[in-house]
């Protein structure tokens, strides 16, 4: 089974990766390649992801945790894997940064992540945003294959993995009810972080107002014959 498996990954990189790999991308073409191929970098994502957690409600706050957990989850599998595997990437001039700090294309971190992120959104309910996301991620993958950084065979195990690890995030999340717990945290971490200080233990801190009488109290020590 494991040889059969083999052989088609080869195959699939022989008859359609190789074409992928020799369209001429030139210029202005090649620097958008390059900006979607980094768009999954986790130099990328993460900023994103606080920015969400910053600026959004309760609800999207949750979210923001959530695709945290799951990118996380879909990079550990994916090493696993790798270090596993110990496949080189192919050789290129293109992403000197990746070929130096993680020399091992099989299987793409970049096609989990951003399925794993895709599926998510999409199990949260925000259907045009997972869509739009579902797009993102095939755009990533296939200008790592443009340039020469993943074999195709890499991608589309990649992104099976983050299709794994983000049904089963979204299944686990509702079905052992940690969405509406994650919410009510939030939602109350909120309220404290917008509450009013109290007041200090002996009232206001000038004693003129301290220890001012009401005004109808005096004045009805004035009309005392």
């Amino acid at each position: 089974m494991r040889v059969l498996v083999v052989r088609l990954l080869k195959q699939l990189d022989s008859r359609y990766g190789s074409r992928i790999r020799d369209l001429p991308f030139r210029g202005v073409g090649r620097g958008v390649l390059s900006l979607l191929a980094h768009s999954g970098d986790v130099f990328v994502v993460a900023p994103v992801l606080v920015l969400v957690w910053w600026f959004g409600d309760a609800p999207l706050r949750t979210l923001a945790v959530i695709l945290a957990a799951g990118a996380v989850l879909s990079v550990a599998f994916i090493y696993a894997i790798k270090f596993s595997v110990r496949r080189d990437r192919p050789p290129g001039e293109w992403g000197s940064f990746y070929r130096r700090t993680d020399p091992y294309s099989f299987p793409s971190g970049h096609a989990a992540k951003t399925m794993t992120l895709a599926i998510i959104v999409l199990g949260s309910g925000r259907i045009w945003l997972g869509f739009l996301m579902l797009i993102w991620a095939v755009l990533v993958g296939f200008a790592r294959i443009a340039l020469g950084v993943h074999y195709l065979s890499d991608v589309t195990v990649g992104y099976f993995v983050g299709l794994l690890v983000g049904i089963t995030s979204a299944v686990v999340v509702r079905s052992v009810g940690l969405l509406q717990l994650l919410q009510q945290v939030i939602a109350a971490g909120a309220i404290e972080a917008h509450r009013p200080p109290a007041p200090p233990p002996g009232g206001l801190p000038h004693s003129r107002f301290r220890h001012r009488q009401p005004c109808r109290v005096r004045c009805a020590e004035f009309e005392q014959p």
